[in-house]
């Protein structure tokens, strides 16, 4: 086993996590090309080094999916925000949207 090989791919795992955890999502794709780098010259390894790579992968895995439900969270929100902004929307007896172009609704700046 090539420890050098497999101490830098760990260290790529963790630099995508730490890219991830920060939410600097724009860093993302150096650092996902740094680790498939790092994964091309990677030599077979012991079982114990899969195990600790694996697990750092799944990790990571994990928090890509919360990103990515973040993301999505962010964009219906702004969807709604949208909608709102251009008009007010009321819902009639039978469950119908209605919408009133005419009545803005104007939003406070949160931050």
């Amino acid at each position: 086993m090539n420890s050098t090989a497999s101490e830098r791919l760990s260290a790529e795992l963790d630099r995508v996590y730490g890219v991830l955890r920060s939410g600097k999502l724009d860093r993302l794709a150096a650092a996902t090309q740094a680790l498939e780098a790092e994964l091309a010259r990677l030599d077979p390894m012991d079982a114990a080094g899969l195990d600790l790579l694996r697990h750092k992968a799944h990790r990571n895995a994990a928090c890509l999916d919360a990103a990515a439900r973040g993301v999505r969270a962010a964009r219906r929100r702004l969807s709604e925000i949208r909608m709102i902004e251009s008009g007010l929307g009321t819902y009639d007896d039978k469950g119908r949207r209605d919408e009133h172009p005419g009545l803005s609704i104007h939003l406070t700046q949160r931050l």
